[in-house]
């Protein structure tokens, strides 16, 4: 049918997205993309949000300049309802790619309607939803920074539930090692005074998670941990030193490769 032509015509926008010189040609054939993201037929949303990923690793600096953040946006806020769980999973990974690259104050109008859906969806039980929703949840703190504070009472309890639950489930550390990131980040958005109440609870899982009995070495907790400690540690700064005798092994650990 006419969806097999657009899904094809989308796939060959997506690979030749590098390669236009001209602006504004690159910018028709994203409105052109965006204008699929919200088709009747999934596999053409699914193709849509697979160009956007395309546009946003090869021309970020073009794709998220801000009229072009302002159209863009708002296709996030609907995805994330998409009732086909492929095309909406791809929505997010869109928004992993082309969130990092969303100026702060152009990215702040619409995080409180996307972190209410995503936080339902880190609730959820499908583990590849939930997996995405912290890359989602990251990607944002990390770019606005303490604007995600009030965001932080809300979704740190749904993060220490998923740490609960997965920290002695071997097939679940790559999921374990994002919530530490996600949380990492979120702590430098509240600063040490928002972060204190629950770091002895996070320090303590992580040593946990990282101290299990026979783990392979290339562990992604452990190197999820490292840099969320680094973080953490910057931003309890003093306070950290009580966590800091824990952490020690593993250091030197690095330094003896």
């Amino acid at each position: 049918g006419g969806w097999k032509q657009i899904v094809a015509a989308m796939a060959i926008v997506a690979m030749i997205a590098e390669y236009i010189d001209d602006q504004a040609t690159l910018l028709q054939l994203l409105d052109a993309v965006r204008q699929q993201v919200a088709a009747a037929h999934p596999r053409v949303r699914y193709g849509a949000w697979y160009a956007v990923i395309q546009f946003a690793s090869d021309r970020s600096a073009e794709v998220c300049q801000d009229a072009v953040c302002a159209q863009m946006m708002p296709c996030f806020v609907q995805g994330l309802d998409d009732p086909c769980s492929r095309a909406c999973l791809k929505c997010m990974e869109a928004f992993h790619h082309y969130g990092e690259n969303v100026e702060r104050e152009n990215l702040e109008p619409f995080v409180e309607g996307l972190m209410t859906k995503v936080g339902a969806k880190l609730q959820g039980a499908s583990t590849a939803f939930q997996k995405s929703a912290i890359t989602f949840i990251a990607v944002v703190a990390g770019q606005i920074e303490d604007g995600f504070a009030p965001f932080y009472p809300q979704l740190m309890p749904l993060l220490k539930a998923t740490i609960e639950r997965t920290v002695h489930q071997v097939e679940e550390r790559a999921l374990l090692g994002k919530c530490f990131e996600c949380i990492s980040l979120m702590a430098k958005s509240v600063g040490r005074e928002g972060f204190k109440a629950d770091a002895q609870q996070i320090m303590t899982a992580m040593m946990t998670a990282t101290s299990a009995p026979g783990l392979p070495n290339n562990d992604p907790v452990k190197e999820y941990m490292m840099a969320a400690s680094e973080r953490i540690c910057q931003t309890m700064k003093a306070d950290f030193l009580p966590f800091v005798e824990a952490l020690l092994p593993f250091v030197l650990q690095k330094f003896a490769v």
